[in-house]
């Protein structure tokens, strides 16, 4: 369980092991006594069995719906005849 800092985002970020798979979570802060911080409260949870939601929700959605709402929203962005083809 580390800190770390990607090029890509001006935040740290967590970096776990869970059930062997590598997980990483945002600690939503650029300093880095901020991302200690969040590491060493996370680590206090994991270590008193609290339960914390820092996974997220996994949401199932049918093909239909998927297609109705990338539709609406190719809709703003692109003429009529680029996204709807009979």
């Amino acid at each position: 369980m580390f800190i770390s800092k990607s090029k890509k985002s001006p935040f740290y970020q967590l970096i776990y092991t869970i059930d062997g798979k590598r997980t990483t979570i945002s600690t939503k802060t650029s300093s880095k006594k901020g991302a200690q911080q969040f590491l060493y409260n996370f680590q206090k949870e994991k270590s008193t069995g609290t339960t914390c939601n820092l996974t997220p929700l996994k949401t199932c959605i049918t093909v239909d719906s998927f297609k109705t709402e990338y539709l609406e929203y190719c809709r703003f962005l692109l003429c009529d005849m680029s996204y709807l083809h009979n």
